[in-house]
């Protein structure tokens, strides 16, 4: 097995924040659920918002449950690089899948999300809660098929290669790299267009919302404005977060001469992970901050939730005067 010897193992700590921030952003993001798609009809945008909500809760749930069982599987296999058993590697794998695919589909509905407003301010053709609609349903659908495919690809070529206790990642490379068969071909192929479409939706993420900022300049629609604010606002959290993890990967990862990695690569990750949860929890109060009409609906409910009280404790002082009189007279 490989266990860590470390008496401060940083990796095997990095969870625990990771852990209980994911905890607070779930509920968060719960709340923020309800309260983002009461006005989706209304305003497309908070469609799109829905969306990235649905996908950040399946992001935070994804590392609540893991982290909690990597802190209890610690006991027993200290730190183990890769997988112990057949169910550790579904797991593994299905966890991942449920992390990233909601990653990808965040990445994609922002640059849509971007690419329609910036239709929008172009051309003045009105974006419809259809047109949104349309617009997220194949987002996620393309997303979620891209992921069963590789997630499909990476299960059929793990099963080929000599399991141990503790099979570590570096089996997996050297199957890749030493055999030629289909499956190593369709996971070789599907992974160099991933990366084309990293490539793409790098130069897209940064061309609409620039694109959009500059138009939003030169419109006088205030409420086109005000909308792409929120966008740009929205896309930024997801930028400054990609920035912090290559900056990480860079100070941290160990390269030899041909550029292959010395280490594991598993605390890069982890931190990677951390700032994704940090930015999926605190998500919520960014719109919250910038959103004028999701301010509205927050205190159109409160304002709402008051009225009812007093309602109730009028209506509690009502019934209980009858009584009150009828006992004074007697």
């Amino acid at each position: 097995m490989n266990n860590t010897t470390d008496p401060l193992d940083i990796e095997y700590l990095v969870k625990y924040p990771n852990l209980m921030i994911s905890i607070f952003g779930f509920v968060t993001n719960l709340i923020h659920l309800w309260f983002v798609s009461r006005d989706r009809r209304a305003q497309p945008v908070f469609l799109f918002l829905t969306v990235i909500c649905v996908s950040d809760l399946f992001q935070l749930s994804a590392t609540c449950v893991t982290k909690t069982v990597s802190v209890i599987n610690y006991i027993e296999h200290k730190n183990c690089v890769g997988y112990f058993s057949i169910p550790d590697l579904i797991y593994k794998l299905t966890s991942e899948a449920f992390f990233t695919a909601p990653e990808y589909i965040n990445s994609w509905i922002i640059v849509v999300m971007a690419y329609m407003q910036v239709g929008y301010l172009r051309k003045k053709k009105v974006v419809t809660y259809q047109d949104v609609t349309v617009a997220s349903m194949v987002t996620v659908l393309l997303n979620i098929v891209y992921h069963i495919l590789l997630l499909t690809s990476l299960a059929l070529i793990i099963s080929r290669t000599p399991w141990t206790e503790c099979t570590p990642v570096v089996v997996f490379t050297e199957y890749l790299t030493s055999n030629s068969n289909f499956f190593t071909k369709f996971y070789t192929n599907l992974r160099d267009f991933d990366g084309l479409l990293v490539i793409f939706r790098l130069l897209t993420t940064i061309f609409f919302p620039s694109f959009l900022l500059i138009l939003s300049w030169k419109t006088a629609d205030i409420q086109a404005k005000k909308t792409s604010k929120l966008i740009i606002s929205v896309t930024l959290s997801f930028i400054s977060v990609d920035i912090l993890v290559v900056i990480t990967r860079l100070w941290l990862m160990e390269l030899d001469e041909n550029g292959i990695s010395n280490n594991d690569g598993i605390l890069p990750y982890e931190i990677g992970k951390l700032f994704k949860t940090i930015s999926s929890s605190f998500r919520p109060y960014l719109i919250l901050a910038v959103s004028e009409e999701y301010q509205k609906n927050l205190k159109s409910f409160f304002v709402l939730t008051a009225s009812i009280d007093t309602i109730q404790v009028e209506e509690a002082r009502d019934w209980r005067r009858p009584s009150a009189t009828v006992h004074s007279e007697a």
